[in-house]
């Protein structure tokens, strides 16, 4: 069984053992997947109109610990395989 979030003009399918949270805020929508040791953040900044994606390490801490890049087709790899990304 899947679980599907919309963003932005993307949707995200992810299987229901999937750790996921999602927020909205004033400036900022999105999810964040918990997978491992890892936590994938997909961030949409509504003043700018930008989908970023942040990858934490959740053992480290400081700026090696974590890596923010566009969101974009050839970034979805860079998900967990069973997170699938489908551009309507």
């Amino acid at each position: 069984m899947m679980y599907t979030f919309q963003f932005n003009q993307y949707k995200i399918k992810y299987p229901t053992n999937v750790i996921a949270e999602t927020f909205d805020e004033k400036w900022y929508y999105g999810i964040i997947f918990k997978v491992g040791r890892f936590k994938y953040e997909l961030i949409h900044n509504y003043a700018m109109n930008t989908q970023r994606l942040l990858i934490t390490e959740q053992a480290k801490t400081g700026a090696n610990g974590w890596q923010d890049i566009p969101f974009k087709s050839e970034t979805f790899k860079l998900l967990p395989r069973d997170i699938i990304v489908e551009v309507r």
